[in-house]
């Protein structure tokens, strides 16, 4: 189990929570389901995750959030934040529209893709071990 944090994710699309939640249980890792903007924004000011995952299929107004999610951690450096998209969602493949953004996760979610995420988030957190 994961100690000092966990991984939050910001849910519009109820059947990706599901699966990133599966996947992320048999990791053992500590997961926070966020279904609003503000209840991410009230999360990540208690406690800041070391992966945040948002599950938002278009990019306008994540950058917003982004911004917002990391201007509200404590340790922002080393938050990793990625958006998980359809391999077709080529609007996501312009990095200047996403600033803050660390990458992207696509659909569908393969375990080993995630483990490896969740492994490297954790590393760059420094405050985690699995």
């Amino acid at each position: 189990m994961l100690s000092h944090s966990y991984v939050l994710v910001v849910n519009q699309q109820p059947e990706d929570s599901q699966v990133l939640e599966q996947i992320l249980s048999h990791l053992n890792c500590q997961v926070k389901i966020a279904t609003s903007r503000e209840q991410a924004l009230r999360l990540v000011g208690q406690t800041t995750p070391y992966l945040v995952i948002l599950t938002e299929d278009q990019p306008q107004g994540t950058q917003g959030l982004v911004l917002d999610l990391r201007a509200r951690g404590h340790t922002t450096e080393t938050m990793t934040v990625v958006a998980l998209t359809d391999i077709c969602a080529l609007s996501w493949m312009h990095q200047e529209e996403t600033p803050g953004l660390d990458g992207l996760l696509v659909r569908p979610v393969s375990p080993d893709i995630l483990s490896s995420l969740v492994h490297s988030a954790c590393a760059r957190y420094g405050q985690c071990s699995l």
